[in-house]
């Protein structure tokens, strides 16, 4: 796919990303407002895979309903621990998140609760094609919603010291497990970088 149509294709994509800041009821949220649920979150990781699965998986090889069970469960030892950015997480806060879905467990539906855990569980400790799918699908949703809103990605950014070094880094996994889906990451950090978006040392 040539740099063009990808352009093009994250525009659209940001289309639909556009309904994550939609409020119901009516209600507004300020346009200079940094925040994002989680839940919100897993809207945008949605989407991704709606997309990128035909793409990368043209064969059908992986079990996308284990990717969307990730997907909709991977973050929710977070309703104990609160979300942590990425540049300031250690591995002392994922085990953290790892033991509040023991709590997480004790307080969901038993329907659920093994469902939970198994995929948040496997998202955090295992490998496999589902996981690094999901994994892939994390860093570039979050790449994705900071050019839905450059402003906001400066102010961040801004605050956390992220450079456009740092921030690549963190996503060149995807160069090696998904290298097409790279090309996204990549064409977004240049408009990113075009923006100011980044912190300059």
């Amino acid at each position: 796919m040539n740099q063009e149509k990808i352009q093009k294709e994250i525009e659209q994509i940001l289309y639909l990303m556009r309904l994550k800041h939609v409020t119901r009821w009516g209600f507004q949220r300020d346009t200079n407002d940094p925040t994002e649920s989680v839940a919100e979150h897993v809207y945008g990781l949605m989407v991704l895979a709606k997309y990128f699965l035909p793409i990368l998986d043209p064969e059908n090889r992986l079990d996308k309903q284990k990717i969307y069970d990730m997907i909709l469960w991977h973050d929710t030892g977070e309703i104990e621990t609160g979300d942590i950015p990425t540049f300031q997480k250690t591995q002392s806060d994922t085990n953290l998140e790892l033991e509040a879905l023991d709590s997480a467990r004790t307080k969901t539906p038993m329907s659920l609760s093994q469902e939970i855990y198994k995929s948040a569980v496997e998202y955090e400790t295992q490998n496999g094609p589902e996981v690094d799918f999901m994994k892939m699908l994390d860093k570039t949703e979050g790449a994705f919603e900071l050019l839905s809103n450059p402003a906001v990605a400066k102010m961040r950014y801004a605050k956390q010291r992220v450079t456009k070094d740092m921030f690549i880094n963190k996503r060149l996994f995807i160069a090696k497990t998904h290298p097409i889906a790279f090309e996204y990451v990549k064409e977004i950090t240049e408009q990113l970088d075009a923006t100011g978006a980044f912190y300059f040392q």
